[in-house]
């Protein structure tokens, strides 16, 4: 039997026409403390960038199988109220093998 840890990743896309920027700097205090905050219900979050290393998103990925508590850990993000992002994607992901799972999770 496989065991894996339960994790909902949330893919925030920025908008196509550059005003996220704005936004990601205007908020970013209140999104950094937020984070800080929510810390114990993240795996991991960060910053994604296009091939020019400009940003383009943010991946976050939560600490659990609920799509609906991940929905509204984003939901409730400065940056999700300003507006920082265009769409938002949310996946099941079972972490099977890595660092984080502690090797393999069979």
């Amino acid at each position: 039997m496989i065991r894996t840890q339960k994790l909902i990743v949330a893919i925030c896309r920025d908008h196509a026409d550059g005003r996220s920027a704005a936004l990601r700097e205007e908020h970013l205090k209140a999104h950094m403390a937020y984070v800080e905050k929510i810390l114990p219900h993240l795996a991991v979050a960060g910053p994604m960038r296009d091939a020019q290393r400009n940003i383009d998103g943010s991946m976050l990925i939560y600490r659990t199988d609920s799509v609906a508590v991940a929905r509204q850990l984003l939901e409730d993000d400065p940056y999700a109220r300003a507006g920082v992002w265009a769409s938002v994607e949310y996946k099941t992901f079972n972490a099977a093998a890595g660092e984080w799972v502690g090797g393999t999770a069979w």
